[in-house]
């Protein structure tokens, strides 16, 4: 398990925001951080559900 701590987390939210504004789909938004998982040594390997579940995760702070 690639488990990402609070901090990592709102880092790659504050990327997204900062790249790609507040407005993004589900669905954009995960792919923009699949595209972050795969450049992040150790990430890349992240298994599909465990994407899945860190997606659902961080969507919900960056949309909530």
């Amino acid at each position: 398990m690639n488990a990402l701590s609070v901090d990592e987390k709102n880092r790659l939210i504050e990327l997204v925001v900062d790249e790609f504004g507040s407005g993004l789909a589900f669905d954009d938004f995960a792919a923009v951080l699949r595209g972050y998982f795969d450049d992040i040594p150790g990430l890349e390997t992240m298994g599909a559900d465990e994407a899945n579940e860190q997606n659902n995760l961080m969507w919900s702070q960056y949309h909530g």
